[in-house]
Parts: C-alpha cells; structure tokens; sequence
C-alpha cells in the first residue's frame, strides 16, 4: 500500500519568548547561578595568566602584576567576582546533600541518614580551612 498522501495540516507550535523562565523564580535562581560561573572563570584566568608571568622570564612581572591588580576596575571586577563566587558556592553547598546520602553506619539494617545541615557546615568548614591556607601561604612567601 503506498501512503504517499500530502497533508495540508500545519503543526501548532507554541510562541515562546526569550524571557520565558524570569515568571520562576527557581528558573531566576537557577540563571543567576550559571551567569556567576562566568565571573568565576574570569577570576581564575586572572589567577592563571598572572601567576604564569614570572615563570615565562617576563621582566618586570611583579611590576606588571601589581598594576594589573591596582587598577580599580580589576579591584571591582574581583569584588563582583568574589561575591558571585559566594553566592555559587551557597547554591551548589545547598544542592549537595540532595545529589548524595552519607548514612550514619555502614549497618544495612541502620537507615538514618545524615542531616542536611551536617553536609552545609562541613563543606563551608572545608572552604574556609582551604582558603586559610592560600591566604597563609601566600602572605608567608
């Protein structure tokens, strides 16, 4: 049997605007959380691409270094950066204790499951032990 019979019937496609997810406010959260990474990139770039200077003989990189980071604009730029990568941290802290379950034993019989704000406080324990360390190092060298 051959079905070669055109159909005239046009698909409905619904409009939708680029703006569909700011009426959620979880779509709202969720954008802000993937614009910071952007700021988050820059600032490890900069890290990058400023600690890479005196390691390819560059003279005068601690100058070159020291003026990049003086101007007020790079000072701004790693103040916003500073806060979205907070507020990116807060969000992906918060996430975590969905994405995985820590049990309190090994006991298969044993099904209580650690709270929720266990997972938060050790994670920010973790950020500002970690960033103690940088700090220090980086003061001390």
């Amino acid at each position: 049997m051959d079905n070669n019979v055109k159909s005239y019937r046009k698909p409905y496609h619904r409009p939708v605007k680029r703006t569909w997810w700011m009426g959620w406010g979880f779509y709202k959260a969720y954008m802000l959380r993937e614009a910071t990474a952007f700021l988050v990139v820059f600032v490890a770039l900069e890290l990058i691409v400023l600690t890479a200077l005196p390691f390819f003989w560059i003279k005068n990189a601690n100058d070159a270094v020291t003026a990049v980071l003086g101007n007020p604009i790079a000072l701004l730029l790693n103040l916003v950066a500073l806060v979205a990568a907070c507020y990116h941290a807060y969000t992906w802290y918060k996430l975590m204790p969905k994405a995985t379950r820590f049990f309190f034993t090994n006991k298969p019989d044993d099904t209580r499951i650690i709270p929720d704000k266990y997972y938060i406080s050790a994670l920010w324990g973790c950020t500002a032990f970690a960033s103690l360390v940088i700090i220090l190092f980086f003061t001390l060298a």
